[in-house]
C-alpha cells in the first residue's frame, strides 16, 4: 500500500440486497460514500454529483480520502444521519419506471441497515446460559421454645418430616406410650418449618 494512504480512514463494506455500500468514519463521525449508493438504486451518479454538491451544507457533503491499492481514493460522502433526508428528497413516481422498486426499497431500507451496522447491533447469538453453582446442601435443626428459637446445630442422618397431628398415629404404630409427653417434648425440641410441620425428628 502506497505510504501516504496509511493513517487515512477505511472503507467498512455493508451488503445490501445484491450491492455493496460502505461507511467511513471522518472526524468522529459515520459518512456514506454516495456514489455505490446512488448508482444501486440505478440513476446517474453524474446528475446526482451536481445535486449533492449544490447543497453541501444540508446533507453534510465531504469529500474523504481512503487508503487502497493504488494510493488514496478521495469519495463524495454524506453524513449517515442526513441519508434518510436525502433519500426522501427523491420521489418515486418521477424516475424511470424500471428503476421504481429498487428507489422504493432503498428509501425504505437503506439507512436502517447502515446504521444497524455502524452502531454493532447484530442479532444476538444464543448464548448459553452460566450454570448456578452448585451449593451444598446443609440441614439445621431449630430448638424452638415458646415462640423464639433458642439454638440451632447441623445435623445428618436420616429424618422424618411430618405434621404435628400425624405424630400420635405414628407413635402409637411403634408401640409407645404416653402419647401427649412426646408431643409435648416434640414442641419445644424438633425443627419446625411452619407452624404445623415438624422437621428433624430424631
Amino acid at each position: 500500500m502506497n505510504p501516504l494512504a496509511q493513517g487515512a480512514p477505511a472503507l467498512v463494506p455493508v451488503i445490501f440486497r445484491d450491492t455493496t455500500l460502505f461507511l467511513v468514519e471522518h472526524e468522529g463521525q459515520p459518512y456514506v460514500p454516495m456514489r455505490p449508493v446512488v448508482e444501486g438504486m440505478g440513476m446517474s451518479w453524474a446528475a446526482q454529483t451536481v445535486k449533492l454538491n449544490s447543497n453541501k451544507e444540508r446533507w453534510g457533503v465531504s469529500i474523504i480520502e481512503t487508503p487502497s491499492e493504488g494510493g488514496l481514493q478521495q469519495h463524495l460522502c454524506i453524513l449517515l444521519r442526513k441519508l434518510p433526508g436525502w433519500m426522501a428528497n427523491i420521489h418515486p413516481n418521477k424516475v424511470d419506471p424500471s428503476i421504481r422498486p429498487k428507489v422504493i426499497a432503498y428509501q425504505n431500507e437503506c439507512d436502517d441497515v447502515l446504521w444497524r451496522h455502524w452502531s454493532g447491533q447484530r442479532q444476538a447469538e444464543p448464548s448459553i446460559p452460566a450454570q448456578a453453582p452448585v451449593l451444598p446442601r446443609v440441614r439445621v435443626m431449630f430448638t424452638i421454645d415458646n415462640g423464639k428459637v433458642v439454638d440451632t446445630c447441623q445435623f445428618t442422618g436420616d429424618h422424618f418430616v411430618l405434621r404435628v397431628d400425624e405424630l400420635a398415629g405414628l407413635v402409637s404404630e411403634i408401640g409407645l406410650n404416653h402419647v401427649a409427653d412426646i408431643i409435648q417434648a416434640c414442641s419445644r425440641r424438633m425443627l419446625i418449618a411452619t407452624n404445623s410441620v415438624v422437621r428433624g425428628l430424631k
